[in-house]
């Protein structure tokens, strides 16, 4: 189901189209230079398509490629594109174009907020994750290492909303199963939050998502991008209710810096949505029956429901305490709310943090 919206993403206007084939329909005038950055695993497939069609439209356009990992996302290598766009002498005009997935656009959205103090940035999405959530909601930003040399998930950034994004999903015909169960964790998150006819979507065509056939992952592009793209018109810069898009991501996060563990995002994501409805049942807010409902919609799409490497439960912790929404007063966690929603909570004890994470198999003995 193709189709396209406009929302408010606080400084500008953001156009979201979806359509197969639109990777080749960049809109971009011929008098504005063009810097396309892609993730240099489809830097020969996706980033040529998109470079091309600007080369056959007259425009002005180079490519750069970076390494699209959570070790390269650095300022190291935002400073790599920043130097690519000097090189290619990208005036306050010009045009900064990710290709690929969130850890792409995020770098490149950094980039362009900083470039000049700031040039227009485009995104061409090609993971179902990107797709259906980082490409949409102007967070940028770099991980840093916390100070006991783990990883800090997005601790480094701006919020640069795209002026468009893209969405192509014949990009995810070419994408390792996993990658595609990964996206799957972030629209489930949607669903939760804001659209319970998106979860029974998912559920009843769950072969067809995984399958990446192009109407069934349209249709969910579409969705899941108009339930992230109300929230952020609500609250661009989360200053309030856009807190809620990180419902299971407090656990997510930490799970990401663990060394030892190789959890991919979407994955870690998925623990953290089990994490979080467990969280729910102890403060009250849910019963069993919704926790093992969401227990079942990660684990029917291929997701990790526990951590059989059992992980040290202090360490866990302790990484939650570097996580960006928590004040001077403590960790602040986003609980589900049934049938629908979710809310900010500072007051969590830590007795309930702690079984939480045991239900996703973290070892506290």
């Amino acid at each position: 189901m193709p189709g396209e919206f406009t929302f408010d993403s606080g400084r500008r206007s953001t156009r979201v189209m979806v359509r197969p084939g639109i990777r080749r329909e960049v809109p971009i005038s011929q008098d504005r230079r063009t810097l396309v950055v892609v993730d240099q695993s489809v830097s020969d497939s996706f980033g040529k398509d998109v470079a091309e069609s600007l080369q056959a439209q007259g425009v002005a356009v180079a490519t750069f490629s970076i390494e699209a990992t959570e070790s390269a996302k650095s300022l190291e290598t935002v400073g790599r594109i920043l130097d690519a766009a000097l090189a290619h002498r990208l005036d306050r005009g010009g045009v900064l174009v990710s290709v690929g997935g969130g850890i792409t656009g995020d770098l490149v959205g950094c980039a362009a907020a900083l470039h000049l103090r700031g040039v227009e940035v485009m995104h061409v999405p090609t993971t179902l994750l990107a797709m259906v959530d980082a490409a949409l909601g102007g967070k940028t930003g770099a991980n840093r290492p916390l100070p006991d040399g783990s990883l800090g998930k997005n601790l480094l950034g701006v919020f640069w909303p795209p002026s468009c994004v893209l969405v192509d999903v014949e990009t995810l015909s070419s994408l390792p199963d996993r990658e595609r169960r990964c996206g799957l964790a972030e629209a489930l998150k949607h669903g939760l939050l804001r659209d319970p006819d998106l979860l029974t979507f998912i559920r009843d065509h769950r072969d067809a998502l995984l399958s990446a056939e192009v109407d069934a992952c349209d249709t969910l592009a579409l969705r899941a991008g108009q339930i992230k793209a109300s929230v952020v018109a609500e609250d661009a810069e989360e200053h309030g209710v856009r807190a809620i898009l990180n419902l299971g991501h407090t656990f997510a996060h930490a799970i990401e810096g663990e060394p030892g563990l190789a959890y991919q995002h979407g994955e870690a994501v998925g623990l953290g949505l089990v994490a979080a409805a467990r969280l729910a049942v102890v403060l009250g807010q849910a019963s069993e029956s919704f926790l093992e409902e969401v227990r079942s919609d990660v684990h029917s799409v291929g997701l990790p429901v526990t951590m059989p490497e059992a992980p040290r439960g202090a360490a866990l912790l302790d990484r939650m305490g570097f996580d960006k929404k928590n004040t001077a007063s403590g960790l602040r966690f986003v609980v589900p709310t049934p049938p629908c929603g979710a809310v900010v909570q500072s007051d969590v004890p830590e007795d309930a943090v702690v079984t939480a994470w045991t239900e996703v198999g973290v070892n506290f003995s």
